[in-house]
């Protein structure tokens, strides 16, 4: 019989990630996130630079990119955007990337990021922050 009071349940939806890394690299990219989670961000960075030259992923191009961002170097656009396509519906990724653009000046690109964020997480608090930055850019 069917209960006409029965309502389907959906599960939660979680963001989270795996990352398959090739075993060409593997090694590299494990030793550089211990660096990385350390502290020790240029050694980090000398490694996932050279997991790159062997093999490019998106977990060593976003590292990378962090790194980068942490020293204002403007090479870390090119990283992120390397990683946007796995890292797309990572809020925290695009809160980064909206930053980034706002850091070098282009704002209408941030505001696509912020608009990706409301799209995916709307009550996230990094879209007030990116919001009032772009706010105060203009």
């Amino acid at each position: 019989k069917i209960k006409p009071d029965f309502q389907i349940r959906f599960p939660e939806q979680k963001m989270d990630y795996v990352y398959h890394v090739p075993v060409q690299v593997r090694n590299l990219i494990n030793e550089a996130i211990k660096d990385f989670n350390a502290g020790h961000d240029d050694a980090a960075l000398d490694l996932l630079l050279k997991s790159l030259e062997i093999k490019e992923t998106s977990i060593s191009n976003r590292i990378a990119g962090d790194i980068l961002m942490r020293k204002n170097n403007r090479n870390a656009l090119v990283y992120f955007l390397r990683a946007y396509p796995d890292f797309q519906k990572d809020i925290n990724f695009l809160s980064d990337l909206g930053n980034l653009y706002l850091r070098y000046g282009v704002k209408d690109k941030a505001r696509e990021m912020l608009n990706e964020m409301q799209r995916l997480d709307p009550g996230n608090e990094k879209i007030s922050q990116l919001k009032e930055k772009i706010r105060s850019a203009m």
